[in-house]
Protein backbone atom coordinates (compact mmCIF):
# COMPACT_ATOMS: atom_id res chain seq x y z
CA UNK A 1 0.00 0.00 0.00
CA UNK A 2 1.37 3.41 -0.98
CA UNK A 3 0.47 6.43 1.17
CA UNK A 4 -0.28 9.65 -0.72
CA UNK A 5 0.05 13.18 0.68
CA UNK A 6 -1.95 15.41 -1.65
CA UNK A 7 -1.11 19.11 -1.72
CA UNK A 8 -3.73 21.24 -3.45
CA UNK A 9 -6.40 18.60 -2.92
CA UNK A 10 -9.31 20.83 -3.95
CA UNK A 11 -7.90 22.01 -7.28
CA UNK A 12 -8.21 20.44 -10.72
CA UNK A 13 -5.04 18.35 -10.40
CA UNK A 14 -6.13 17.32 -6.90
CA UNK A 15 -9.46 16.12 -8.32
CA UNK A 16 -7.60 14.03 -10.90
CA UNK A 17 -5.35 12.50 -8.24
CA UNK A 18 -8.37 11.70 -6.04
CA UNK A 19 -9.96 9.91 -8.99
CA UNK A 20 -6.82 7.80 -9.49
CA UNK A 21 -6.68 6.98 -5.77
CA UNK A 22 -10.35 5.97 -5.79
CA UNK A 23 -9.83 3.70 -8.81
CA UNK A 24 -6.78 2.09 -7.18
CA UNK A 25 -7.80 2.05 -3.53
CA UNK A 26 -6.39 -1.46 -3.14
CA UNK A 27 -2.83 -0.11 -3.59
CA UNK A 28 -3.18 3.65 -2.84
CA UNK A 29 -4.13 5.29 0.45
CA UNK A 30 -4.87 9.00 0.87
CA UNK A 31 -2.73 9.67 3.94
CA UNK A 32 -3.08 13.46 4.10
CA UNK A 33 -4.37 16.51 2.24
CA UNK A 34 -3.62 20.21 2.14
CA UNK A 35 -5.83 22.96 0.73
CA UNK A 36 -6.18 26.71 0.90
CA UNK A 37 -9.79 27.45 1.86
CA UNK A 38 -12.41 25.19 0.22
CA UNK A 39 -13.86 23.67 3.39
CA UNK A 40 -16.87 22.21 1.57
CA UNK A 41 -14.67 20.18 -0.79
CA UNK A 42 -12.35 19.20 2.08
CA UNK A 43 -15.34 17.87 4.05
CA UNK A 44 -16.33 15.76 1.03
CA UNK A 45 -12.79 14.38 0.74
CA UNK A 46 -12.66 13.60 4.47
CA UNK A 47 -15.95 11.68 4.33
CA UNK A 48 -14.90 9.71 1.25
CA UNK A 49 -11.23 8.94 1.98
CA UNK A 50 -10.71 9.48 5.75
CA UNK A 51 -7.17 10.91 5.49
CA UNK A 52 -5.05 10.81 8.64
CA UNK A 53 -3.97 14.45 8.31
CA UNK A 54 -5.71 17.57 7.00
CA UNK A 55 -4.20 21.04 6.58
CA UNK A 56 -6.20 24.14 5.64
CA UNK A 57 -4.35 27.42 5.21
CA UNK A 58 -7.38 29.62 5.93
CA UNK A 59 -8.32 29.56 9.63
CA UNK A 60 -11.98 30.34 8.94
CA UNK A 61 -12.19 27.44 6.51
CA UNK A 62 -10.50 25.18 9.08
CA UNK A 63 -13.13 26.09 11.69
CA UNK A 64 -15.90 25.39 9.18
CA UNK A 65 -14.38 21.99 8.47
CA UNK A 66 -13.92 20.97 12.07
CA UNK A 67 -17.52 21.73 13.02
Amino acid sequence: MKNILLLGATGSIGNSVLSVIEQNNDILNLYGIAARNNSEKVNTIIKKFSPNHVYLEDQGAYKATSE
